[in-house]
């Protein structure tokens, strides 16, 4: 079933914390009409970004977050420099002909995910390497910040896990997506420090 690899995957972003997220599936599971059903009370979208015969590449995301993060200026600058438009309305549309059209991954895409940009743009300068620290994405600056939201990402994982063990599947979505904890833990993920 789809939603086991929402729960998996994509937690942070149905529970608020995330931007969006990717997911490669075997193409039998995907079902559009099933993922509409599913997403439609969260007010999240869905789009494949890349297809081949074996599986689909998903992005699931929150459009108001999006919108949030390629609103602000110095993210609106750093696309700007890659080829995207100025306008915060066709940059998903570009950034999934990039990824139709490009051999290389774009990078970029952090942004989209809820990266932080100075992050991104150090994954891109170092290409993947000597960051500071990594967890849900290598860290290139504001390690501190970094753990903090990892923590939150680890307790929001925890917390739809625990709801979602307890009843009927997709009620227990809405109701993660409604009401995560962001409160961080005291304990920090054991995560892998450079």
């Amino acid at each position: 079933m789809l939603w086991k690899y929402i729960l998996r995957c994509w937690f942070a972003t149905v529970m608020g914390e995330k931007a969006g997220s990717l997911f490669r599936i075997p193409r039998s599971q995907w079902n559009p009409a099933e993922l509409s059903s599913l997403l439609g009370p969260l007010q999240l979208r869905c789009t494949p970004m890349q297809q081949s015969e074996q599986s689909v590449l998903l992005f699931l995301y929150n459009p108001s977050l999006i919108r949030s993060i390629v609103s602000m200026q110095e993210n609106m600058q750093f696309l700007s420099q890659l080829g995207y438009p100025n306008d915060s309305a066709p940059v998903l549309t570009h950034l999934l002909k990039k990824m139709n059209l490009e051999v290389s991954f774009p990078h970029e895409i952090g942004l989209f995910l809820g990266y932080p940009l100075k992050d991104v743009q150090g994954y891109m300068a170092n290409h993947g390497h000597n960051s500071l620290y990594d967890g849900y994405w290598k860290v290139y600056h504001d390690v501190e910040g970094a753990k903090r939201q990892f923590a939150r990402f680890d307790m929001c994982k925890q917390r739809c896990l625990e709801i979602c063990s307890m009843g009927e599947l997709h009620n227990a979505l809405i109701y993660c997506h409604r009401k995560c904890d962001t409160q961080t833990h005291d304990a920090l993920p054991d995560r892998q420090e450079r």
